[in-house]
């Protein structure tokens, strides 16, 4: 498959802070499993050298990280005056805070409650910066942060250079946050070992469950960011209980029509196998959808064996009435398959 090449990231994970505001254990390491599924064939597929880590530093500062998002621009497209990439990823990973119900500002190591003002960059300012540039096609920001309520001081927007927007399409965005306004993120030691100490945020723990399989699909058999968004709705309060941490209501916002795809169904995997309903399913009063399109076989050999064509890792959702009348829904990950095969549904 080839590489997403057009895709370009910039990845933040800040884990050392002073002690009034105290360290954490698990932003570096979400930075560094956000990567991961960044340069995964099978995740974002970018080439290594797409993805951009900025490393933490005492003396890291807002002009440090502006500077290399203009950088990384630059070396797209020289003077900013045509499109710089297909997709942005922007993920930022540490304490946060926030004034409103629209923002989220991570704080930078020398953050402490009398300064943070001066030393944080507000997260969706940013993006939505670069939206209005037009320089790409689509932007998604993820943020695993706090998004505190603390008292009012200025913020001062992070000094992006960006020229006036060039004529063309207008960007898709999304934006994705680890709470809600006023709420905390919280991180856990998410390995059963003793001592593992393999702390990670919840909310990029469950973000990446999803973007690699866990999340359901739409009816074309994509992850979206709608579908995407419900499924972390779903499992961030289980995993926030099985932890016995704060809850926690991560929200993903994208706007009604402007679709972001964050893995495609990819249509060379198809195979053509055959589904059989459990033994006593007497009629055809059932749907399956999820992962693709399901609700026509492509030819029925009996009232419970019928012919699809189907992908391997999506998830598929029957739903049924047996000879009883009982309703059943089964959902099932479909397994890799030869041509022809049987799969069972029980």
């Amino acid at each position: 498959m080839a590489k997403n090449d057009r895709d370009i990231a910039i990845v933040l994970g800040v884990n050392n802070y002073p002690a009034t505001i105290g360290p954490l254990q698990g932003a570096v390491n979400d930075a560094n499993d956000f990567i991961k599924w960044l340069i995964d064939p099978n995740g974002g597929n970018l080439p290594e050298e797409n993805v951009h880590l900025i490393q933490e530093s005492e003396d890291l500062t807002a002009v440090n990280i502006s500077n290399k998002i203009e950088e990384v621009m630059l070396e797209k497209s020289e003077f900013l005056d045509s499109p710089v990439a297909r997709r942005l990823y922007l993920f930022f990973s540490g304490h946060g805070i926030s004034h409103d119900s629209e923002e989220a500002w991570l704080l930078l190591p020398k953050a402490t409650a009398a300064n943070y003002h001066l030393h944080s960059i507000p997260g969706k300012e940013s993006a939505k910066a670069l939206v209005e540039s037009a320089l790409f096609d689509e932007v998604i920001l993820v943020m695993d942060c706090c998004r505190n309520q603390l008292q009012w001081r200025q913020i001062p927007p992070m000094a992006l250079f960006v020229p006036d927007p060039i004529p063309r399409t207008p960007t898709k965005h999304c934006y994705a946050f680890a709470a809600a306004w006023g709420e905390k993120a919280s991180e856990a030691d998410l390995d059963s070992a003793p001592a593992s100490n393999q702390f990670s945020g919840l909310f990029t723990t469950v973000l990446l469950r999803g973007l690699q399989g866990e999340a359901k699909t739409d009816q074309n058999g994509n992850i979206t960011a709608d579908t995407l968004g419900d499924y972390i709705k779903m499992k961030l309060p289980e995993l926030a209980k099985e932890h016995k941490v704060e809850p926690q209501s991560a929200q993903v916002h994208a706007p009604e029509g402007k679709q972001i795809i964050f893995v495609a169904l990819d249509e060379t995997q198809k195979t053509t196998v055959e589904v059989t309903l459990p033994p006593g399913t007497t009629n055809r009063q059932w749907l399956a959808s999820g992962s693709i399109p399901l609700n026509v076989p492509e030819e029925i050999l009996s009232e419970t064996l019928f012919r699809y064509q189907l992908a391997p890792n999506q998830l598929v959702e029957f739903t049924y009435l047996t000879a009883t009348g009982e309703h059943i829904e089964i959902l099932k990950k479909i397994p890799p398959m030869l041509e022809g095969e049987v799969l069972h549904v029980s």
